[in-house]
């Protein structure tokens, strides 16, 4: 119920990630001019600290699309976004992710278990 320019401000400001989501220990803003972005950010997972590298091209209150050139380990590629939508009683957003996964490190991190 809240409003577009609210939802992507939270999604936006990932500088306070760390005050709002607690499996976000750090962030370390590299570059932003308002429309790029690029950071370094940790996350804390049951096999530990994900440390990845994000680069995110913003259109102010519309739109915020992402890629990591350094995604965790056990994922090849990762990539999406989030679409901000005004509508009567506030806003609607939609988002994606894409992603290859590395199999070989999966498996070492996420091994099956027995059945």
């Amino acid at each position: 119920s809240c409003s577009a320019e609210t939802a992507f401000g939270a999604i936006y400001e990932m500088e306070k990630w760390p005050e709002h989501l607690p499996h976000v220990e750090r962030i370390e803003t590299l570059y932003n001019d308002g429309i790029y972005q690029e950071f370094l950010m940790d996350v804390l997972s049951d096999t530990g600290l994900i440390k990845v590298r994000s680069v995110r091209r913003c259109k102010p209150h519309k739109m915020i699309t992402f890629f990591q050139p350094n995604p965790p380990v056990f994922l090849k590629h990762h990539s999406g976004g989030w679409l901000f939508e005004k509508h009567e009683n506030g806003c609607k957003v939609k988002t994606w992710h894409d992603w290859n996964l590395n199999h070989e490190k999966a498996a070492e991190l996420f091994p099956a278990e027995d059945s």
